[in-house]
């Protein structure tokens, strides 16, 4: 693929979702970083596509910048198709950059909850479930903070305290990977790397 016949779109993300996108969408065979190629996932491209315009920033760049949610302090390239780029266009308004970040969030959320939450019943421990977390999902302090996922668990969390083996916690760690790849939610390309973790 040839540099020149690359189209993009920026879109700025947290930075989970940014690892989140390089993780499950991430183009490596380009000198482009941060392109991700979402055109593959059906559900997240239906979401994207229709939100693109023809537009010019020539007057909207100080509105852009001070609008931009400060969380949302990484910027990702979303590849497009000549063809998206001539029909629909190369740019996607601050409304619809924030539907696909929410829309994006969810998913990580999801993943995190979805994880947590069956490490814990084994465990008990939320600390050795959070770095497990990391760990398998090439996360960080940094990228999604402790905090952060404190307050989401705090929040959201429908599970009990149980202690089960360590083994019965690497079985369910593999098979909510599957089921999260079976229903799209992460891909078979991420799957092969978060087994590996």
């Amino acid at each position: 693929m040839k540099k020149k016949d690359i189209y993009y779109v920026w879109v700025s993300v947290t930075p989970y979702v940014r690892q989140y996108l390089l993780d499950n969408y991430g183009v490596e065979k380009t000198d482009i970083p941060d392109l991700v190629d979402i055109r593959k996932d059906s559900l997240l491209n239906a979401l994207f596509t229709p939100k693109l315009v023809k537009k010019s920033f020539r007057r909207e760049k100080d509105l852009e910048e001070n609008a931009r949610n400060q969380r949302r302090n990484c910027r990702m390239r979303f590849m497009i198709s000549h063809d998206i780029f001539v029909r629909h266009g190369w740019a996607i308004s601050l409304t619809d950059e924030g539907a696909l970040n929410k829309a994006l969030e969810i998913r990580c959320k999801t993943i995190l909850l979805t994880y947590l939450s069956s490490l814990y019943a084994m465990s008990g421990n939320l600390s050795y479930c959070i770095t497990r977390f990391y760990r398998k999902f090439n996360m960080n302090d940094e990228i999604w903070p402790v905090d952060s996922i404190r307050k989401l668990w705090l929040r959201d969390k429908k599970i009990p305290k149980n202690n089960i083996f360590y083994e019965f916690e690497q079985k369910i760690s593999t098979f909510i990977l599957e089921k999260l790849s079976e229903n799209g939610t992460i891909s078979a390309k991420a799957l092969e790397t978060y087994e590996n973790n």
